[in-house]
């Protein structure tokens, strides 16, 4: 399924699904939280991640390069609609994620 372009009466902030969001860590943490809540329809949950690319190298807090694999939780916070990144020890760093609403067939 996807879902864009929306165009219902009086809303200004477009909707997709999957989205893909930027998520920018600026210091060391072993789980970076990334919100889409914004960008998905009708505020639903953060279901799936599609992919997850580093842009660039994830780095600890000396800025030495980290050779490391994340996994990802999908429907955290209250309203389910974020997504935690969590790895082995405290990176930081740029990723590029897409993720959906839906769980698809």
């Amino acid at each position: 399924m996807l879902f864009e372009n929306n165009t219902f009466s009086n809303v200004s902030q477009p909707t997709s699904s999957p989205v893909m969001v930027e998520h920018t860590q600026n210091t060391a943490a072993d789980t970076w939280i990334v919100d889409a809540a914004a960008y998905l329809p009708f505020a639903s949950r953060a279901r799936n991640v599609m992919s997850l690319v580093a842009e660039g190298p994830v780095t600890n807090a000396a800025n030495v390069w980290q050779n490391v694999m994340p996994c990802v939780v999908t429907a955290q916070g209250p309203a389910g609609n974020l997504i935690n990144i969590r790895w082995t020890t405290a990176v930081r760093g740029r990723m590029q994620v897409t993720l959906r609403c839906d769980n698809p067939v």
